[in-house]
C-alpha cells in the first residue's frame, strides 16, 4: 500500500474466493496456511469474499469450528479483515 501519508510502507495480502467446503476444506486450508506463514512481512490480509462456498456447513458445529480454527491460522495474528460474501451474514 502506497500513499503519502504512510510514512511506513505497508503490505497487504489479499485472499479472496476461498470457496471452504465439506470437500476441499483440509488439504486447500493446510496449502494455504504453509504459503501464508512462508510470506515475510504481511501487514495486513485482506479477505474481501466468497470465503464460504455453501453457507450451510455453518448450522454445522463440528464445521464451523474447523473454519475458525483455519482462519486463525491461516491469519497468525496479523490484522485481518474479512467479508464472508454470504448472504444472511
Amino acid at each position: 500500500i502506497y500513499s503519502p501519508k504512510i510514512f511506513i510502507p505497508k503490505r497487504a495480502l489479499v485472499l479472496s474466493d476461498l470457496h471452504i467446503s465439506k470437500k476441499n476444506s483440509d488439504k486447500h486450508m493446510n496449502i494455504l496456511i504453509k504459503e501464508v506463514r512462508s510470506m515475510d512481512n504481511i501487514d495486513l490480509i485482506l479477505m474481501p469474499g466468497d470465503l464460504i462456498h455453501d453457507e450451510s456447513i455453518l448450522s454445522i458445529d463440528e464445521y464451523r469450528e474447523k473454519i475458525v480454527s483455519q482462519i486463525t491460522a491461516l491469519t497468525n495474528g496479523v490484522p485481518t479483515l474479512i467479508a464472508s460474501g454470504l448472504e444472511n451474514a
